[in-house]
Parts: C-alpha cells; sequence; structure tokens
C-alpha cells in the first residue's frame, strides 16, 4: 500500500544539516531539489530497524537515504545490517561507507526496499528503471517484505501508462 507524504508547506526552516531536521526560526521556506530529496530519503531511513536486509535502491534520491543508513550504522544506532545494492554504482558507495553487503542468493528475503520512481502519477502509479538497473531492481523488489519508493515533486503529475 502507498501513502503519499504532502510537499513540506508552511513558515518553519528545516535545517537538514548533520542529519539533524529541526524547526528553527520562522522565514519563508525555500529548498533546492536536492534539500527536498535529502528530507524524504532521511525519512524513508525511518523505517529501517536494526538486524534488516536491505535492498538499497539506485539515484539521486536513493543515494541520500544509502549516506544516512551508514550515519546511524557509524553513530550505532543501526547494527546488523544488510545491504543488497540494486546497481554497481550502489555497491561502490555502500562499500566506500562501510554497510555490509551481500546479495539476493545469501538472503532471498529482503525486509524493506528503498528506491526512487522516475515518474508517479495521482493515482501512485510508477514508472521505474528508465535506467540500466531495471532487471536488479526488480529483482530485489520482487523479494522484499516492504517497498518504499521516494518521489519528489519534479517526478510527479506526469502520465503515467503504468
Amino acid at each position: 500500500m502507498a501513502i503519499p507524504c504532502p510537499p513540506f508547506i508552511g513558515s518553519e526552516k528545516l535545517s537538514v544539516e548533520s542529519g539533524a531536521m529541526s524547526p528553527s526560526s520562522p522565514s519563508p521556506l525555500i529548498l533546492t531539489q536536492d534539500e527536498l530529496k535529502k528530507i524524504a530519503a532521511y525519512k524513508a531511513v525511518d523505517f529501517v530497524q536494526s538486524g534488516m536486509v536491505l535492498g538499497l535502491g539506485t539515484g539521486s534520491t536513493a543515494k541520500h537515504a544509502v549516506d544516512r543508513i551508514a550515519d546511524l550504522l557509524h553513530q550505532g544506532k543501526l547494527k546488523d545490517i544488510v545491504g543488497i545494492p540494486t546497481s554497481k554504482k550502489t555497491h561502490q558507495q555502500a562499500v566506500s561507507l562501510g554497510i555490509p553487503l551481500s546479495d539476493l542468493d545469501s538472503h532471498p528475503v529482503v525486509d524493506l526496499a528503498i528506491d526512487g520512481a522516475d515518474e508517479v502519477d495521482s493515482n501512485l502509479n510508477l514508472v521505474k528503471g528508465r535506467g540500466g538497473s531495471l532487471l536488479r531492481e526488480k529483482m530485489i523488489e520482487s523479494a522484499c517484505k516492504k517497498f518504499i519508493v521516494i518521489v519528489d515533486e519534479s517526478k510527479a503529475g506526469g502520465s503515467c501508462w503504468c
């Protein structure tokens, strides 16, 4: 089941530096597209628990999620995480950040997968995998118990044909 999260609207300014998202003094809310992606990715990582086997997605938004998972591992807030990357790029990122990795042969059931989408419509129909990682993404997503798709407003409103 998909649950849309409304965009941030209001006058609170959020700080996303060093993993903290906290209200500060009131001012007009002006966030870059990358900051919005980071906020969405961090919210998705809130669903990660110690001991999970995770599908690690590909793309600019999923990259923020992988970064956050690594931060939480290094802080000791997450333990015994095993990641299964959906691409060579994500594999390299996870290795460089010290996230333990495996594959579907060793872990045929994935607890949670986090990835982005290329397009989403108002009915939450998604277009995924316009890139070269489509097969690995679909394999991992079909093996997961829960799947979180992160999309920002630049991906919304299209005429999905899915």
